[in-house]
């Protein structure tokens, strides 16, 4: 049974699967309160992975490192939960040409070498015209790699202690 799904800026998410006594538990949950505890598991695992991206960040001005994030993600089928390890949209800078760029993504993901006229009718042509290629640092890839196991870890612990307190909630209410 698949709980949810930890996902990086780069796509590449990892399913989460318990124990079969883990399974039953939850199961016997409420369907609320069920993905209130795996919503909980998985924020709680994201924030490892989350201080593994800001540990790798590449810092000049600590732009990058302040733009990671947890956020909640949209589910795309019924009894889904996603969170999300991102980064948020407040990092975009302007260019000498002055077009705006996401700043975290060209450093991530790396850019192409640009070619000559493609769609650019600013001063700033020439200059992009003559623009490199820049690989990418891949930073919040290699997080996610790092902070797999104890983010699963995490989740994992998160899961059996929450279902335990939904447990006693329940026989106490």
């Amino acid at each position: 049974m698949a709980y949810g799904k930890l996902q990086g800026s780069v796509r590449v998410s990892a399913l989460v699967t318990g124990d079969r006594a883990l399974d039953r538990s939850l199961a016997a949950l409420a369907r609320v309160v069920e993905r209130k505890v795996t919503r909980q598991a998985l924020r709680a695992g994201a924030k490892v992975v989350r201080a593994a991206a800001r540990s790798n960040a590449p810092v000049d001005t600590g732009l990058m490192r302040s733009t990671v994030a947890v956020r909640a993600g949209k589910a795309r089928r019924r009894g889904e939960v996603l969170v999300n390890v991102e980064l948020v949209r407040r990092a975009q800078l302007l260019s000498a040409s002055g077009d705006a760029f996401y700043y975290p993504a060209a450093v991530e993901f790396g850019r192409k070498a640009a070619v000559a006229g493609a769609g650019r009718s600013r001063p700033g042509r020439a200059a992009a015209a003559t623009a490199k290629a820049v690989p990418g640092v891949h930073w919040m890839r290699r997080a996610r790699v790092e902070a797999d196991a104890g983010a699963k870890a995490v989740v994992m612990a998160e899961l059996r202690a929450g279902v335990e307190r939904a447990a006693a909630a329940a026989s106490a209410g």
